[in-house]
């Protein structure tokens, strides 16, 4: 029996052809990993902070793993780690002052210091370990935690003022704890009751008042870096048991980040902006890590570094990650794929085919001049774009949207706030339109094109609005002719767009900022004649609320819009340009109350999915997922119930194909797998995953490609049917249980799909292994 099984579960993986994609109702994230800031060996693991995030590169099998809240993680923002050799524990300290201990794979948060309302600056800047204890570096003073137990043990402040004093860094010598301040280096004894007393602390006066941004003990000496103007940086050492400091090694010009020594104390890292350089016990340099030319083409920052048993320098590099050194020019990169930021204005995606933009504006539209460089996922792998790639012109900046073409799959189009439109293949800028060199317009009072919003239309054609302009809306054709069309008479030349949307019908919906409501046009699929274009501008007193902030069309062909009153939706469309339209809230019942949807909640972004639900988000508390007619809230994801990064969205976007949702936040790019998708007029490609299903799997099977309400029924080998389903969008899921709730058992179940009129029919196997 067994060997049948095998035989048959064999043959069909043979059949089973299908994209890999995250399980149903699972998250990933989507974050930077270029900045590193922070390293800590641990074993055969290596831990680096980068962008704030964290991830691991394992030295025994190579892999690199993200560790976020997905895996456990309670916070995001992290600002440091620290490895306690002795109890195998990892800690990790937070922005905000949270903390998690990792040991085993499990972690444990301690959020008091979080919760605890404190006068001043609550960052954690920097960890030390020593004899079972973890000494945090704060914003206001000293935390000291009992590794063992996972509970604060004392804190220490050093001064008597209310706000405390920043702590940069710390070190022992074993009698005496030292601390590097933003004012100078305070000591107190260890073993003394005082030392929870600021009258406990002392300070050495013989230093220059000046901020002392690191410090360690090396070779029975207290070393520390004194910052000051960039001619000025200097070390100063102090011998055990001394209280005179003295200048120490060369001065460089560039800043001095971090002192690291080895555990054995005769290595000595310097890591300057530029270079790390090694020193022995007598600080003669053995080495100079720089440029890092094996790993990267991007100049060396390393902002930290840590050793290994086998005196690896281990390097957290502002630029380029995770580095290991292991001689002179011999550097590796480890880095796992991500975005080029963590800063998200926009994302969109276009057959499958995702952009995150970093770019925006001020409230006041103004630019900020953001030159983050743009990020594509596409394949299961990000590319990142930087500006200085894609373009010889040093003043671009602030690209604020980027929409791949629907058929093309290596061009895309990338809306600038000043600098145009422009043309990118294959990463590379080929073609910029801006006043210049087309019948874009710039604003009267200066060369400035502003594009504020992209959207392909049936026929591939790409519609974009060109701010502060006469001729607001402008059309690319697909043969690359472009067109403009006059506004004026329905809205000021002076107005701004930020984002549009081509609807079903072929209207153009665009969202104005401020007060100044929707604009809408038709032209009647003549682009060419403007005799027969229609026009309006929907005012704001049309809405509830003081200003649109997002807009979407459902599959009903309803517009949906969000204001800072919630949600409201527009049924008339088709009579926009006669009648005008008329927004209207949804009224929901709550606990016995009827209220309008949303309306203490600004929204922010709205995304239609395969099930013609709602996906809406909010300025400030997260995302809720709405039914088709908005009157059922199904979910709501928050960053304190979910992996969700933050409660404040800018974005979402929804790839059709896997009903994969992506979540633009302020702290970055996550996705959630819905059970809904895009529905198939074909379904001649149905599939179901994960396939096999293994042992001890907790979840749903998915079976995606099929068309609207398929009703789906599974039966086991012999024919009888175990399940019965009905699809959301294109997707169904299956529970795997049988019709009595039960797990069904282990073998190949056969899934017979058919529409709801019985037009379209397809059949997928799933082998069940338990």
């Amino acid at each position: 029996m067994r060997l049948k099984i095998t035989i048959l579960f064999l043959f069909v993986l043979q059949q089973i052809v299908f994209a890999q994609s995250i399980p149903m109702g699972s998250w990933q994230v989507h974050l930077a990993y270029n900045n590193g800031s922070d390293v800590a060996v641990a074993g055969t693991k290596v831990y680096c902070v980068a962008n704030g995030n964290l991830f691991s590169y394992n030295t025994s099998d190579n892999a690199l793993k993200r560790i976020s809240k997905i895996d456990g993680l309670s916070d995001i923002e992290i600002s440091s780690v620290a490895f306690d050799d002795n109890s195998k524990t990892l800690i990790v300290g937070y922005n905000n002052a949270n903390i998690d201990f990792i040991a085993n794979d499990k972690v444990v948060n301690l959020p008091d210091i979080k919760r605890k309302q404190l006068f001043g600056d609550k960052k954690i800047y920097n960890i030390y370990v020593n004899n079972g204890f973890a000494y945090l570096a704060m914003g206001f003073g000293i935390v000291k935690l009992d590794i063992a137990k996972q509970e604060i043990k004392e804190t220490y402040y050093l001064v008597s003022d209310v706000n405390g004093i920043k702590v940069n860094a710390i070190c022992s010598d074993g009698e005496k704890l030292y601390a590097a301040t933003t004012t100078g280096i305070y000591y107190a004894s260890l073993n003394s009751v005082a030392i929870s007393n600021p009258t406990g602390w002392k300070k050495f006066y013989t230093l220059p008042v000046a901020n002392y941004n690191t410090i360690t003990i090396f070779n029975n000496k207290i070393v520390s870096n004194k910052e000051g103007d960039f001619s000025k940086h200097a070390l100063y050492a102090l011998s055990v048991g001394d209280t005179l400091w003295s200048p120490i090694l060369e001065q460089f010009t560039e800043n001095c980040f971090a002192l690291n020594a080895n555990k054995a104390q005769t290595k000595l890292a310097v890591s300057y902006y530029g270079f790390t350089r090694l020193y022995d016990s007598n600080l003669n340099v053995v080495n100079t890590i720089f440029n890092y030319p094996s790993a990267s083409l991007k100049e060396s920052k390393p902002f930290q570094c840590d050793f290994d048993s086998l005196d690896n320098v281990w390097i957290a590099d502002g630029n380029n990650g995770l580095i290991k050194n292991s001689g002179f020019y011999s550097n590796e990169k480890f880095q796992p794929q991500g975005p080029a930021t963590n800063t998200t204005f926009k994302v969109s995606i276009n057959n499958q085919n995702l952009w995150v933009t970093p770019g925006g504006f001020e409230s006041a539209l103004v630019n900020l001049y953001n030159k983050e460089g743009i990020s594509n996922f596409n394949n299961n792998e990000w590319k990142t774009t930087e500006y200085k790639y894609i373009t010889a012109d040093s003043s671009l900046s602030d690209v604020i949207y980027v929409l791949a073409h629907p058929s093309k799959s290596e061009r895309a189009y990338a809306a600038c706030w000043g600098n145009g439109l422009l043309e990118i293949e294959s990463n590379i800028v080929t073609k910029r339109y801006d006043n210049r060199n087309s019948i874009l317009k710039s604003r009267p009072e200066y060369e400035w094109t502003g594009i504020g919003g992209l959207a392909f239309d049936a026929t591939e054609n790409l519609w974009l609005t060109n701010s502060y302009t006469s001729n607001f809306i402008a059309v690319l054709t697909n043969d690359g002719k472009l067109y403009s069309y006059d506004a004026s008479a329905v809205m000021s030349s002076q107005t701004a767009a930020s984002q549009i949307i081509v609807s079903s019908t072929g209207q153009k919906w665009c969202r104005l900022p401020g007060s100044n409501g929707v604009l809408v046009f038709d032209e009647a699929g003549t682009l060419e004649d403007v005799s027969d274009d229609k026009i309006s501008r929907i005012p704001i007193s049309s809405f509830v609320g003081s200003s649109v902030f997002c807009l979407a069309e459902d599959k009903d062909g309803v517009i949906w819009t969000g204001t800072d009153k919630g949600i409201n939706v527009i049924y008339n469309t088709g009579s926009v340009f006669d009648d005008g339209a008329s927004a209207q809230q949804i009224k929901v019942e709550l606990d016995g109350y009827v209220q309008y949807l949303l309306e203490t909640e600004t929204v922010t972004a709205i995304a239609v999915d395969g099930g013609n639900r709602k996906w809406v988000g909010t300025i400030n508390s997260g995302v809720y997922l709405l039914s088709a007619d908005g009157t059922e809230q199904i979910l709501h994801f928050t960053k304190e119930n979910s992996a969700l990064l933050s409660n404040e969205i800018n974005s979402i976007v929804i790839n059709e194909v896997t009903g994969e949702v992506f979540f633009g936040t302020s702290a970055g790019v996550i996705s959630y797998r819905s059970d809904a998708s895009e529905s198939s007029d074909k379904m001649n490609n149905v599939y179901a995953f994960p396939n096999p299903v293994k042992p001890n799997f907790i979840g749903v099977v998915s079976i995606v490609g099929l068309a609207q309400d398929t009703d789906v029924k599974i039966t086991d080998a012999a024919g009888n049917i175990v399940a019965a389903i009905v699809s959301q969008g294109g997707t169904a899921t299956w529970d795997l249980n049988n019709f009595q709730k039960q797990r069904v058992k282990s073998g190949v179940y056969i899934a017979l799909c058919s529409n709801s009129d019985g037009s379209l029919k397809a059949t997928t196997k799933i082998v069940v292994l338990n």
